[in-house]
């Protein structure tokens, strides 16, 4: 059983002088972030593909989304979950992604009510 806020999710990311940098991407403008349900789905993201690219996918939790998604300038403002690997799906990504304070507090609402739920 998890605790609230405690359902992973998978992000990617790459090492720059020593330092995880995590992909973003622009949707309508906007720095979005692409989390991944499952590590297949990040695993099929092109940016996984790209030769030389070097980057992995990352299992992250609550605490540590708090931290990537934290509210300094870098940070995204958008995040889309699951979206389509397509490299030219720039506007679906954009319908298929919400507000970043939207998804962490439905995300720990979702994660609070499935442990009420489990108890």
């Amino acid at each position: 059983m998890t605790r609230c806020g405690e359902s992973p999710f998978w992000l990617i990311e790459k090492d720059e002088r020593g330092q995880a940098s995590v992909l973003t991407t622009l949707a309508g403008g906007e720095r979005t972030l692409p989390l991944f349900s499952f590590e297949e789905e990040a695993l099929r993201f092109p940016a996984l593909r790209a030769p030389g690219g070097g980057w992995w996918a990352r299992k992250v939790y609550a605490a540590e989304l708090d931290f990537v998604l934290g509210d300094s300038e870098g940070s995204p403002s958008r995040i889309a979950l699951d979206p389509p690997p397509e490299p030219d799906a720039g506007a679906l990504r954009r319908l298929a992604s919400m507000r970043r304070e939207s998804f962490l507090r439905l995300y720990r609402q979702e994660a609070c009510a499935s442990r009420r739920v489990s108890a």
